[in-house]
C-alpha cells in the first residue's frame, strides 16, 4: 500500500476546491485547500506538501506564481494544473516549471486518480529540461 499523500488544492471556485478535497479525502490523502495566490504560498512555507492540484487561472492573478514558489523549494512537490482557461503562455511556463499534467476543471472529477497517480511517478525530465531551457519566458525559447 502506497502512503497517503498530503495534497494543496489552490482554486478560487470554492465549489471545485470544496469536491475536489472531498474528493481526495476519501481517497485518503490529507488535503490543504488555498482560494488564492497568497493563502497557497503561505501554506507552502508552513507546511510539507507532496502534491499541488493548482488551478491557472486565480482571479487577477495566476497558478504560475504559485508553480515558480514551488519549484524553488528544496522539496518541491509535485504540480497538476487544472483549468478550463488557461493561456498558451501559462501552461509553456507551467511545463517548464515542472507541471505533470494539466487537466481540464470540466474531467477533474472523473481523473482524480489518474491525477494522484501521476504525482506519484516521479520524471525523468524534470533536470534534463532544466539543464536546457531552464527558466525563460515563452518568447525567448
Amino acid at each position: 500500500m502506497t502512503e497517503p499523500l498530503t495534497v494543496l488544492v489552490v482554486d478560487d471556485d470554492v465549489l471545485v476546491r470544496r469536491a475536489l478535497t472531498r474528493d481526495l479525502q476519501a481517497r485518503g490523502c490529507a488535503v490543504f485547500e488555498a482560494g488564492g495566490v497568497e493563502a497557497a504560498l503561505r501554506i507552502l512555507d508552513e507546511q510539507v506538501i507532496d502534491v499541488v492540484i493548482l488551478d491557472v487561472c486565480l482571479g487577477a492573478r495566476s497558478g504560475v506564481e504559485v508553480a515558480e514558489h514551488a519549484w524553488r523549494m528544496s522539496l518541491a512537490p509535485a504540480i497538476v494544473a487544472i483549468s478550463g482557461f488557461a493561456s498558451r503562455e501559462e501552461m509553456f511556463e507551467l511545463g517548464q516549471l515542472g507541471v505533470r499534467a494539466f487537466i481540464d476543471k470540466a474531467e477533474l472529477s472523473d481523473r482524480v486518480d489518474e491525477l494522484l497517480e501521476l504525482a506519484r511517478r516521479p520524471t525523468k525530465l524534470e533536470p534534463q529540461i532544466k539543464g536546457q531551457l531552464g527558466h525563460k519566458p515563452i518568447n525567448d525559447v
